[in-house]
């Protein structure tokens, strides 16, 4: 019975390290991912801002930086400094007259979806509320094949893989399916922004969200025209704007 219950844990892990990988591979933050190759501003948790262009993978962001110096050409922000980044910015008067078209395009498709854009968005969000469904599920089975194997060193040794196979099964369900926010992208929005010492409303067009961040595009900021990525830690979509298209002009 001990043999049979080791094997199973064993297939259950290997099944479940597999989906978790492919799911991991494909979970760059769909904020994050917008502005890929995009010359951004990333400002650290220490305050300092770095301006390059962005690479993102699912391990991390690259970033080529602009103005590199004698020893320092890139910046490299790993996975777990991510969530902890105060804010992303694309400032549009940096961009060049080719990304600012793509981004004007994409904004308008923002603004004015197709029917079949919205058709993709929909199945987009079914798949990754299922997907989600599904690793909460992998992880309940995992946790039942191993609160059944027996104690033992061998035994001992197959639950710290099963713990590890678990907690990358949690982190690997990042998505965050919100009906409250779906229904204002592409809407101009007020975003309360909490800083270290005070609150900022910044009013843009939301674009995007995760479940780690808010992407808000066409906003003005400290006076210039802007493109934000901000932490859902430190920033809310509070209230829908009135037309204030006008700002921008």
């Amino acid at each position: 019975m001990g043999g049979s219950t080791f094997e199973i844990a064993v297939i259950s892990v290997m099944i479940a390290g597999f989906f978790i990988t492919v799911i991991r591979r494909r979970s760059i933050d769909k904020c994050i991912k917008d502005y890929k190759n995009d010359l951004v501003t990333i400002v650290m948790p220490n305050g300092e801002e770095y301006t390059g262009y962005m690479d993102p993978e699912f391990t991390g962001i690259e970033i080529t930086l602009l103005n590199p110096t004698n020893y320092k050409k890139t910046l490299l922000i790993y996975k777990k400094e991510i969530d902890v980044i105060p804010a992303i910015y694309r400032y549009h008067e940096m961009l060049s007259d080719e990304a600012d078209l793509d981004r004007k395009k994409e904004l308008k498709r923002t603004y004015h979806p197709n029917l079949l854009r919205r058709i993709v968005r929909k199945f987009g969000n079914f798949f990754k509320t299922f997907r989600d469904s599904f690793v909460e599920l992998l992880n309940m089975v995992i946790g039942q094949v191993q609160s059944s194997l027996p104690e033992g060193n061998a035994m001992t040794s197959q639950k710290k893989q099963i713990d590890k196979v678990k907690n990358e099964a949690l982190s690997a369900t990042n998505t965050a399916f919100e009906p409250l926010l779906e229904k204002y992208i592409g809407h101009r929005v007020v975003v309360e922004y909490f800083k270290v010492k005070d609150e900022e409303e910044i009013i843009g067009v939301l674009k995007e969200y995760s479940s780690k961040f808010i992407e808000v595009v066409d906003a003005i900021y400290n006076g210039q025209k802007v493109d934000l990525i901000l932490p859902r830690s430190k920033a809310v979509v509070r209230h829908l704007a009135e037309n204030l298209a006008d700002m921008l002009e």
